[in-house]
């Protein structure tokens, strides 16, 4: 017996059951008789008989009884085509894709987004209290990004934090490490920049040594304690001052450990680019060292000094504070560092500025927190007193104390512009959940990092 084939009625509707050896059906939910034609066999059969005038003309019911499946082919084959010669294409485009979609969020506030560097489906912060880090890492002469990027956890659970590298030119995303810390010990976690590794202080006393090139561990070292400070040393080697205050010597190139001391009180410490976010222990790439060598503020007229900034290519010495006397609105100076200690005679500086270019008594009173020097010029973030309206960045010439340009940070009310880290022709701002690119020259905004 041939196998039975389902179909409907042509008048009713009703599911039929069709053996397609039978020449026509009756319908037994209306009555009605329908004909059978099967298409396999339509060919070979004879054409049916011409109807009588007037006599109905039965309904024919269209059945195939050859291979089910063969229409697949005509929907696999073009599949198949595109998978197999384009398909490496298409899952590159979801990334970008992922980040097209970023961008169609509006400007202006918390969960504006407008990111790059995010892969789909992804929800990457900025960690924006670590300092940012540069380097070459894709060896196309430009110094690139590197810095701490948390994943947002939906479901909330423990989030862990990463370390993330970006293309300096258009902020994508070039590697990321695995989960180094959950959130909450970050700040047990230290980080410093030498050559072609980072060194990653962890909160279960390793030391482990990351290629700047692809993020991935060269090689772990057990120090028996967290780390305190990462510090320069002799060349191919870096200096690791422990919570015991022991100093340990470590090779860069093995991770070989040789004890080297204990830590002095007040010692400098120098020479490597860190996540550092305690003042006047870290040295900042393009951003000169707090204080360093032991120089104290200097009394200087006309304003209250907070802090001393030393440029680290041309030495020139940079005072930050504010106004005084008068209203406190954010002040730099660049003077000759021998001389004018506290508590000594007032100095005159070689020029002295207030740092917003805009109006200054609209301007947040206090002290510049974070600076960077590059290039002859120094880049200094101040708040406005509406928050509504942010920070600003501040260009100065470190020659002659003009102000080259001014410009807002995007989407910076809801927080502190706490990292900074200024390239030779590029500038990084982190505030809150993002990290703002900028152009050294001109002051142009160029991309954002990160969404809140």
């Amino acid at each position: 017996m041939a196998k039975l084939v389902k179909t409907k009625c042509p008048e009713c509707g009703a599911r039929l059951e069709i053996d397609p050896e039978s020449d026509q059906i009756t319908c037994e939910y209306c009555g009605s008789v329908s004909r059978v034609e099967d298409k396999k066999k339509k060919k070979a059969q004879t054409p049916p008989a011409a109807q009588p005038p007037g006599m109905p003309v039965q309904p024919v019911i269209r059945i195939n009884t050859g291979a089910s499946w063969t229409w697949l082919i005509y929907i696999l084959i073009p599949l198949f085509m595109v998978f197999g010669i384009g398909g490496f294409s298409v899952f590159r485009a979801c990334g970008s894709l992922g980040k097209a979609f970023e961008g169609f969020a509006p400007a202006g506030g918390p969960g504006s987004g407008g990111s790059v560097g995010q892969s789909f489906g992804e929800h990457m912060q900025w960690i924006s209290h670590k300092q940012p880090m540069l380097a070459d890492v894709n060896g196309d002469g430009v110094l690139d990004l590197i810095g701490w990027i948390r994943f947002l956890n939906t479901t909330g659970g423990t989030s862990f934090d990463h370390l993330g590298a970006f293309n300096a030119i258009d902020g994508q995303r070039l590697w990321k490490t695995g989960p180094i810390t959950d959130s909450s010990q970050l700040h047990n976690t230290r980080v410093a920049l030498s050559g072609d590794k980072i060194l990653v202080g962890d909160t279960t006393g390793v030391l482990k040594a990351y290629s700047i090139y692809n993020g991935q561990v060269v090689w772990n070292a057990m120090l028996g304690e967290r780390t305190d400070r990462i510090c320069g040393d002799d060349q191919g080697f870096a200096r690791v001052e422990t919570r015991d205050k022991r100093i340990l010597k470590v090779n860069l190139i093995n991770g070989q450990i040789t004890p080297a001391g204990t830590v002095q009180r007040n010692a400098i410490c120098t020479g490597l680019q860190t996540d550092g976010e305690e003042e006047g222990l870290y040295s900042r790439l393009g951003g000169g060292t707090w204080n360093a060598g032991g120089i104290v503020n200097p009394n200087i007229v006309g304003m209250e000094v907070e802090k001393v900034l030393v440029d680290k290519v041309s030495r020139a010495t940079v005072a930050l504070g504010y106004r005084r006397p008068g209203t406190g609105v954010p002040m730099a100076a660049l003077y000759n560092s021998s001389g004018g200690k506290k508590g000594k005679k007032k100095i005159t500086p070689k020029w002295l500025t207030v740092v917003p270019s805009v109006n200054p008594l609209t301007v947040e009173e206090d002290a510049p927190e974070v600076a960077a020097v590059s290039s002859g010029r120094i880049i200094i973030p101040y708040a406005m007193q509406d928050s509504k309206a942010g920070w600003r960045l501040s260009c100065i010439d470190l020659n002659g104390g003009r102000n080259l340009w001014d410009q807002p940070i995007p989407r910076s009310g809801t927080g502190d512009v706490d990292g900074l880290a200024v390239s030779d022709r590029q500038i990084f701002a982190a505030h809150w959940t993002y990290l703002d690119v900028f152009d050294l020259g001109t002051g142009k905004h160029q991309y954002t990092i990160g969404v809140w």
